[in-house]
Protein backbone atom coordinates (compact mmCIF):
# COMPACT_ATOMS: atom_id res chain seq x y z
CA UNK A 1 0.00 0.00 0.00
CA UNK A 2 1.22 3.41 -0.53
CA UNK A 3 1.73 6.10 1.55
CA UNK A 4 -0.23 8.91 1.00
CA UNK A 5 1.69 12.25 0.05
CA UNK A 6 -1.16 14.43 -0.90
CA UNK A 7 -4.16 16.18 0.70
CA UNK A 8 -7.07 18.38 -1.14
CA UNK A 9 -9.14 20.22 1.05
CA UNK A 10 -12.28 22.16 0.10
CA UNK A 11 -11.47 26.34 1.07
CA UNK A 12 -13.02 29.68 -0.18
CA UNK A 13 -10.84 32.08 -2.24
CA UNK A 14 -10.81 35.25 -1.58
CA UNK A 15 -13.59 35.81 -3.89
CA UNK A 16 -16.19 33.75 -1.27
CA UNK A 17 -16.00 31.11 -3.90
CA UNK A 18 -15.22 27.26 -3.23
CA UNK A 19 -12.09 26.25 -4.21
CA UNK A 20 -9.43 23.80 -3.14
CA UNK A 21 -5.75 23.77 -1.85
CA UNK A 22 -3.64 20.77 -2.38
CA UNK A 23 -1.14 19.78 0.76
CA UNK A 24 1.97 17.67 -0.38
CA UNK A 25 4.95 15.95 0.40
CA UNK A 26 7.91 15.94 -1.47
CA UNK A 27 11.55 15.26 -1.18
CA UNK A 28 11.29 16.13 2.24
CA UNK A 29 9.35 18.88 1.97
CA UNK A 30 5.72 20.25 2.52
CA UNK A 31 3.85 22.08 -0.31
CA UNK A 32 0.82 23.87 -0.12
CA UNK A 33 -0.93 25.25 -3.40
CA UNK A 34 -3.47 27.18 -4.24
CA UNK A 35 -5.64 26.46 -7.33
CA UNK A 36 -3.55 29.52 -9.05
CA UNK A 37 -0.79 27.02 -9.38
CA UNK A 38 1.22 29.20 -6.33
CA UNK A 39 2.97 27.29 -3.72
CA UNK A 40 4.77 27.70 -0.50
CA UNK A 41 7.29 25.26 0.70
CA UNK A 42 8.43 24.50 4.10
CA UNK A 43 11.05 22.25 5.33
CA UNK A 44 13.00 21.42 8.47
CA UNK A 45 12.21 23.30 11.86
CA UNK A 46 9.78 25.82 9.45
CA UNK A 47 7.16 22.68 9.28
CA UNK A 48 6.75 22.52 12.89
CA UNK A 49 6.62 26.29 13.23
CA UNK A 50 3.47 26.29 10.40
CA UNK A 51 2.26 23.22 12.48
CA UNK A 52 2.04 25.28 15.87
CA UNK A 53 0.86 28.38 14.86
CA UNK A 54 -1.71 27.18 12.25
CA UNK A 55 -2.71 25.02 15.33
CA UNK A 56 -3.01 28.10 17.38
CA UNK A 57 -4.82 29.94 14.15
CA UNK A 58 -7.24 27.33 14.59
CA UNK A 59 -7.81 27.58 17.83
CA UNK A 60 -8.06 31.74 18.11
CA UNK A 61 -10.91 30.89 14.69
CA UNK A 62 -12.82 29.02 16.86
CA UNK A 63 -12.98 31.33 19.98
CA UNK A 64 -13.68 34.04 17.34
CA UNK A 65 -16.88 32.14 16.02
CA UNK A 66 -17.80 30.07 19.50
CA UNK A 67 -17.11 26.94 18.65
CA UNK A 68 -14.55 26.76 21.42
CA UNK A 69 -14.79 27.83 24.63
CA UNK A 70 -11.91 29.58 26.43
CA UNK A 71 -10.13 27.73 29.37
Amino acid sequence: METKREWLIRCTDNQNLPSVCSIAVSDGLVEVWDTNGHVVKLGGTEIEDFRSAFAEAAERAALDDGSLQAG
